[in-house]
């Protein structure tokens, strides 16, 4: 048995080393459960370009879908609390015309530029959103 300089049992080495809070596949255990599958499957988004009205477009949420919505470009992604947006990261630098200004989480009110696209909460239709948000739906 070893001892350290005090005359105590020194505690066993462990041949392992497991980080606190992590198991043993090395993941997080908060991390194994997921509270909404990430899935491709078509839903319906609303996009909204500048000086039109906004439409429901079934697409599957995938970043080439989403990017191809947007005109090209970097996504940029911003929560609400009614949906998930979707826009040009770079819509400012590159002069599009103003759309809309949202309330972000956080209470800071953001002036977007270019299309947004809108994924909403789940268990909300895109209908109910645009109604919520004061946009009107162009007819299919």
């Amino acid at each position: 048995m070893r001892t350290n300089k005090t005359g105590r049992a020194a505690p066993k080495k462990s041949r392992t080393h497991q980080q606190p809070g992590l198991t043993k596949a090395g993941t997080s255990p908060a991390r194994t459960r997921q509270s909404r599958p990430l899935t491709s499957a078509p839903r319906p988004h609303l996009i909204k370009r500048p000086s039109q009205a906004a439409k429901i477009v079934n697409v599957a949420n995938t970043l080439e879908e989403i990017r191809h919505l947007l005109d090209g470009g970097y996504v940029q992604i911003l929560n609400t609390a009614e949906a998930i947006l979707y826009v040009d990261e770079e819509g400012r630098l590159k002069n599009l015309p103003y759309n809309l200004t949202v309330v972000l989480e956080g209470g800071f009110w953001v002036d977007l530029f270019g299309p947004v696209v809108f994924l909403p909460s789940t268990g909300k239709s895109a209908a109910t959103l645009a109604r919520k948000l004061g946009l009107t739906v162009e007819a299919r």
